[in-house]
């Protein structure tokens, strides 16, 4: 885990891109309260999520979300993304897109999430896209990801 202990008075950040979140998901822990994670009157289901559209500016995921409590409620569905084999020092997982969905009790709905094309890409003299799979995950916070879905990059 991150050493945030002063020495002489300084506190040196060295995790650069790993930090909040994505340190949590590198050193393959649990926090108490997750990225993402909110505190709602009612409960959900991510029924299915797939890729349903690649443009040249992205991608879109659909996802059926169900409220499968007793109340009304709201709810963000994430999509993070992932790559277990790359080339470019990256997070093992970092949010891409979102969408908030309001729900009925027992009620359905379908979101579509864009994932920009920039969400894969990293910086070297310019924004380059590294050949290969990226793994896209879709759920309600940055540990409760249910439904996995690979993507060409």
């Amino acid at each position: 885990m991150l050493d945030v202990t002063p020495i002489d008075g300084v506190v040196r950040y060295a995790e650069g891109i790993h930090i909040g979140y994505r340190a949590w998901a590198r050193a393959g822990a649990t926090p108490a309260y997750p990225f993402g994670f909110g505190l709602g009157y009612t409960t959900w289901a991510i029924e299915s999520a797939e890729v349903a559209g690649t443009t040249a500016d992205g991608v879109v995921v659909t996802a059926a979300v169900r409220n499968t409590g007793d109340r009304a409620g709201k709810q963000v569905v994430q999509v993070y993304a992932s790559r277990a084999a790359s080339s470019v020092d990256r997070p093992a997982l970092w949010l891409v897109g979102f969408a908030v969905v309001r729900c009925a009790p027992g009620q359905s709905r379908t979101v579509e999430i864009a994932v920009p094309r920039r969400a894969f890409e990293h910086w070297e003299q310019g924004w380059r896209l590294e050949p290969g799979a990226f793994e896209l995950a879709v759920g309600v916070s940055s540990v409760d990801l249910p439904i996995r879905r690979s993507v060409a990059g």
